[in-house]
């Protein structure tokens, strides 16, 4: 009850009031504080400062202009940096220093005075959001990249048709290989039930690829 503490992050001191000689706290007292309670003080202050400076970069280093995060080239730049942030957030921030009740105390109490837990809230905040951003630049190539694939099929698609038609009407050719099979007309049934055959299997599948991008397109919307 005659020990105060207080800490800050311009200091940290403790207040000793004894009313006669007392052998702990003026032989004793004096290294523990400088071996124990000075160096937890040191880890309090690092992942305060840590935090501080997370928070600045994110505020400084990122833009407001939604626009600078779907561009790809800044992808990399987020990347490293969520990776550098969380990699600290594993390694030094810590639920408990000791096993010893009074320096976990001091410690929860230099958490609390120093207000970490919230700048940890508040980086913590500000990193999810950094982590939608890079989820739009994901969607955002996956989309161009999506649709440069059903241009290509699209393109696939009709040069496909058009060489299906010739080679249905070169099998029907070939079936009525005569002179006089023009004049047949089971050899205009079957050319056109080969054209008419291959231009709805066609149109189905244009019409599936186009679907598919409007339904991309409405979600994104």
């Amino acid at each position: 009850e005659n020990v105060y503490w207080n800490i800050c992050k311009e200091g940290c001191g403790c207040c000793v009031s004894i009313e006669e000689n007392d052998e702990f706290f003026e032989k004793w007292f004096p290294n523990k504080v400088l071996n124990d309670y000075f160096m937890l003080y040191l880890l309090l202050l690092y992942q305060s400062y840590s935090l501080f400076i997370y928070a600045e970069r994110i505020e400084t280093d990122f833009s407001a202009d939604s626009q600078y995060y779907l561009n790809s080239k800044e992808y990399s730049g987020i990347q490293t940096f969520l990776a550098e942030m969380n990699t600290f957030m594993l390694k030094s921030t810590h639920v408990s220093v000791s096993h010893i009740q009074h320096q976990d105390d001091f410690y929860n109490y230099g958490m609390k005075e120093l207000r970490i837990y919230e700048d940890i809230k508040s980086v913590l905040s500000g990193a999810g959001t950094l982590g939608e951003m890079q989820k739009l630049v994901e969607n955002h190539e996956k989309e161009e990249c999506d649709s440069k694939l059903n241009t290509a099929l699209a393109l696939l698609a009709i040069w496909t048709l058009f060489s299906a038609i010739t080679d249905g009407l070169a099998s029907v050719d070939w079936i009525f290989s005569d002179n006089n099979s023009r004049g047949n007309p089971l050899y205009w049934f079957f050319s056109i039930l080969i054209i008419v055959s291959i231009f709805t299997i066609g149109a189905v599948a244009l019409s599936r690829i186009i679907t598919r991008k409007n339904k991309r397109r409405s979600k994104k919307g």
